[in-house]
């Protein structure tokens, strides 16, 4: 129970009782004067009161006086006041209706777990062990098959001291450089060429082509697919830059734009180089350039926004195409791993395989589809609890989403649970905002399955999913939640 609330509604609701009250007896007061000044044998006595009256007026006011004998009664006026004295009394009586339908619920208190419930609880402690899937390329796979392939760099000798001009850097020296230490720390064989040997540097039978930022040749390009050959773009063609044109080539299209996004990859399902990774995992991985704009009607990767404003605009980040016996994907990364975090250099290594291993044509062992041909999905966080209001415009464009809710903020919103839940899947993000990988397994458990309890009364189906706060977990939060019967969690890496 809600005390504290419980007592100053009930101190408001008296002291409005009191002054509606008062104002009650008042109007009675003012419609009896009133009535006995009109129509009374003793228009100086009231129903209290006895009106004192001056010598001089006396004469006014005999009994004999005909005025003063006529009794006529005007039942119109004390209908009047007979209504008027009803609106305190419907005023308190609706304000109290409403604050019992409006807030009623907040003076249950917040909901609990019995001793009956917590004892019940499974506390089963296990030991968990990280493992990549099966079916995920791993670059240790794929480095003994290259070696028998030549990698060929190409570009033109007049583009590799190009200044970007957001930058002030060699944006071709730069990925020049980035190739070349890779092949070198990968024992990898290494040949570079121009444009214009292309056709005596390059075999599209044994080699693959890594093509620079610089001035492309289309028609060579082409040629070279209808070849057979493998090739990787990397970043743009510099004359998006120098002559601020577009450039459109297999459905791929780049061009100048100064405000795009630079954000993270998030990768797209079941896409050609996306098979057997997770469908929507994110990549820590910035271009090696920005200012360009690169866009596809079918991705394998997206930039995810930098900014708060969304647009309808969707940058791609990764592209991969079959064109004609050939293979192509366009990328911006480096493939040196940065030793920024070990999320990041499992990232480049992941996509260096997931590159080479669709460039040399190798098998794949599995495809987790996606439900309903569905090849991305979007993750807004919103913290509600000062501001729930927010919610609105987003339910208002939502068509279907996964909601996971704090039931401290829900309990006190509980409108809004019904909402989401006609547009989705209610999920669980705590019993309030503390962190969980601090309390003991135990405590987890109650505050997980406190959690499911709440949330599943607000929808028909089970509560599936699980997204700690902050998404700060450890070992204990994954045996609280298989002790509570959650099937998957919303997390990034263990430990943080």
């Amino acid at each position: 129970m809600n005390w504290l609330l419980l007592v100053n509604s009930t101190l408001a609701f008296g002291l409005l009782f009191v002054v509606l009250l008062t104002l009650t007896f008042f109007i009675n007061y003012k419609r009896d004067r009133k009535s006995a000044f009109k129509h009374s044998v003793h228009p100086t006595k009231g129903r209290y009161f006895v009106r004192h009256v001056p010598a001089p007026l006396k004469a006014k006011y005999k009994l004999e006086d005909e005025n003063a004998k006529r009794q006529v009664i005007n039942h119109w006026e004390i209908k009047k006041f007979r209504m008027i004295s009803y609106i305190p009394a419907t005023v308190f009586t609706l304000a109290l209706v409403f604050f019992v339908f409006q807030f009623g619920h907040l003076l249950r208190g917040p909901t609990a777990l019995t001793e009956q419930e917590m004892e019940s609880l499974n506390y089963s402690e296990y030991k968990w062990a990280v493992e990549a899937p099966a079916d995920a390329p791993r670059w240790i796979d794929l480095q003994k098959a290259l070696k028998g392939r030549t990698l060929v760099l190409v570009s033109s000798g007049a583009d590799a001291e190009w200044i970007h001009p957001t930058s002030g850097r060699p944006w071709v020296r730069t990925v020049l450089s980035n190739w070349r230490n890779w092949a070198s720390a990968q024992h990898l064989s290494l040949r570079e060429c121009d444009w214009a040997r292309i056709g005596e540097c390059f075999s599209p039978a044994r080699d693959i082509l890594l093509v620079v930022p610089g001035r492309w040749d289309a028609a060579k390009l082409d040629r070279l697919m209808a070849q057979g050959a493998s090739v990787l773009l990397l970043g743009a063609p510099l004359t998006i830059f120098t002559e601020q044109r577009g450039f459109n080539w297999n459905e791929i299209s780049f061009e100048r734009e100064n405000n795009a996004q630079h954000g993270p990859m998030i990768l797209a399902g079941d896409q050609l180089l996306t098979l057997g990774l997770s469908a929507g995992k994110v990549l820590p991985l910035a271009p090696t350039e920005t200012g360009y704009l690169v866009r596809t009607e079918i991705a394998d990767a997206y930039r995810m926004s930098t900014k708060s404003v969304f647009t309808e605009q969707v940058e791609s980040a990764l592209v991969a195409r079959v064109v004609g016996g050939g293979r192509v994907v366009w990328a911006d990364y480096s493939p040196v791993p940065q030793a920024v975090s070990e999320d990041a250099d499992e990232a480049v290594e992941q996509l260096n395989a997931a590159i080479f291993r669709f460039l040399l044509r190798k098998p794949y062992e599995s495809i987790a589809t996606w439900p309903e041909g569905k090849q991305a999905a979007a993750f807004i966080s919103s913290d509600v609890e000062d501001d729930i209001e927010n919610l609105d415009d987003l339910l208002d464009d939502m068509p279907k989403a996964g909601w996971f809710l704090l039931t401290n903020v829900i309990e006190h919103n509980s409108g809004y649970a019904g909402k989401m839940a006609a547009k989705g899947e209610l999920n669980c993000h705590g019993d309030t905002h503390a962190l969980f990988d601090g309390e003991s397994l135990r405590k987890q458990t109650q505050r997980l399955a406190l959690c499911k309890k709440i949330v599943s009364g607000y929808q028909k189906n089970a509560v599936f999913g699980f997204r700690p706060p902050e998404e700060s977990f450890n070992s204990d939060t994954l045996t609280a939640a298989a002790n509570a019967g959650i099937d998957y969690m919303f997390v990034g890496r263990l430990g943080g």
